[in-house]
């Protein structure tokens, strides 16, 4: 199994990660959220999950994206709201 771990900073707020990833993973590849609160989200799907935790931090967002079997979409989302 591919398991995932990345950590990025955004410009994004940690509300704005959530959303953004709900649209990206639920509308874009039919994931089912799990639990959802303003900081994160998880989601499962295809045989896997991921969890992204959106934590402010001195005017910026600290994004923690963690999953398995969704690596691929993992990254392209991390380079969609990297700062």
């Amino acid at each position: 199994m591919s398991q995932t771990s990345l950590e990025t900073d955004s410009n994004l707020t940690p509300e704005e990660v959530v959303n953004k990833a709900k649209k990206y993973f639920v509308e874009e590849w039919g994931m089912e959220v799990v639990d959802e609160a303003e900081c994160c989200l998880r989601l499962q799907g295809g045989g896997g999950h991921v969890f992204i935790q959106a934590t402010p931090e001195d005017g910026r967002t600290i994004v923690t994206l963690e999953g398995r079997e969704w690596s691929h979409q993992l990254v392209n989302f991390m380079a969609d709201i990297t700062a």
